[in-house]
């Protein structure tokens, strides 16, 4: 027999009180897949988001009167970081949400 096991913060998890789950619990089996799948459809969508990001600074930057790498440099690493924090912000609500079903 497969068990899930959930360790560390029981916060983490609100709609499974326990600790251990067979597989075949359809909440487990849906938690396991469905956090799978949320990473592969963040991971994606961050680098569709990254590309298209990249894309709108640098000819933004072409356009500009005085361009300068520095600026573009700048701009480009706040849209990176700012993607990363709503992909983690994305992934977590998705998860929790998952849970609650």
């Amino acid at each position: 027999m497969r068990y899930l096991i959930l360790q560390g913060n029981p916060g983490a998890w609100p709609g499974l009180p326990g600790t251990r789950y067979l597989m075949s619990t359809p909440k487990a089996a849906t938690f396991v897949i469905g956090a799978k799948r949320i990473a592969e459809s963040a991971a994606r969508t961050a680098t569709i988001t990254i590309i298209a990001y990249c894309g709108w600074r640098m000819a933004e930057e072409i356009l500009r009167d005085q361009p300068s790498m520095a600026r573009l440099l700048g701009t480009v690493g706040i849209d990176l970081a700012k993607i990363a924090c709503w992909e983690q912000w994305l992934r977590h609500r998705a998860i929790s949400h998952a849970l609650r079903r």
